[in-house]
């Protein structure tokens, strides 16, 4: 064969059952079958009809195909393309089985073990992101901005996956944009220094991975019960701020020193103090073998 660009791209999907629906629109169970008759189970995220065709949403999903294209870790959920069908755009992924860890939650404890596990894969599929280069060599970038318990799978085997880059940042020219003083994302995860003047960095997605490890520790919010206006006021506030999480940190359940320590030092205040993504992972990978 000649080594030139050639399309391959005949493919149908028979669409089985919505596995869940948002704002943006559904997300499909499908049979991905090729025009040489190989078939496949994957996953469909569809905008909602009518969608405006330049409008973020569909900017977003374009963005989060574009991005989930360039990396390459077990746990990123991995894309398969953006198509159009029937003259709307969606993004094909591979089909996870499995639940959230969101609904894992709500089941009960989970082991610290497994808890430390799942973190420090997520940890390590950030670090991973954020080293990936860019296209034109330079280094990603990639901010996640929504790292919440909703967006880390977990398979039925145990694999781990992170979703919906759907507003990431990266060091990429994208199409969607983000209006000036506009906070994106799931406040109740969010760092205190995305309050005061939305910095984004690694330090930020470390700290709302460390809510989520409280969540998980603890059955609760680190920000239980608090609205917006008083989350503002306490990321102004280092004080008020260290003795909220001294507060909360005393009311979690007996868990070793190691895992305590862990989750104190994701959510210090000032993000120079969290640790870095890979040294996230590493302590995650020590403290589990401690934990068995």
């Amino acid at each position: 064969m000649d080594k030139k660009t050639t399309f391959a791209d005949k493919r149908k999907f028979e669409f089985r059952r919505c596995l869940g629906s948002g704002g943006f629109g559904e997300v499909y169970l499908a049979k991905m079958i090729s025009a040489s008759g190989v078939e496949s189970d994957v996953a469909v995220k569809i905008l909602r009809k009518g969608a405006d065709p330049v409008s973020q949403s569909l900017r977003r999903l374009r963005d989060e195909g574009r991005l989930l294209g360039m990396l390459n870790h077990p746990a990123i959920l991995r894309v398969i393309d953006l198509v159009l069908l029937e003259g709307q755009i969606a993004l094909v992924t591979e089909y996870l089985q499995g639940c959230d860890l969101s609904r894992c939650f709500k089941k009960g404890p989970m082991p610290h073990r497994i808890l430390v596990e799942v973190i420090g894969q997520v940890a390590d599929a950030m670090h991973a992101a954020y080293n990936t280069p860019s296209p034109d060599g330079e280094i990603l970038k990639l901010i996640h901005r929504d790292i919440k318990p909703a967006n880390i799978w977990i398979g039925l085997h145990g694999n781990v996956k992170l979703l919906d880059f759907g507003i990431a940042r990266a060091n990429l020219k994208r199409e969607a944009k983000t209006e000036t003083n506009m906070l994106i994302g799931s406040y109740v995860y969010m760092a205190p220094e995305r309050f005061a003047n939305d910095v984004l960095d690694l330090p930020g997605d470390v700290y709302s991975l460390g809510c989520t490890l409280y969540k998980g520790l603890s059955g609760r919010l680190f920000l239980h019960g608090m609205d917006l206006r008083r989350q503002y006021l306490l990321a102004q506030d280092a004080e008020r701020y260290a003795r909220h999480l001294e507060e909360r940190l005393d009311a979690l359940p007996k868990v070793p020193e190691p895992v305590f320590e862990l989750v104190e030092s994701m959510l210090a205040f000032d993000p120079a103090n969290r640790p870095l993504t890979a040294e996230l992972a590493r302590r995650c990978e020590e403290l589990a073998e401690e934990l068995e």
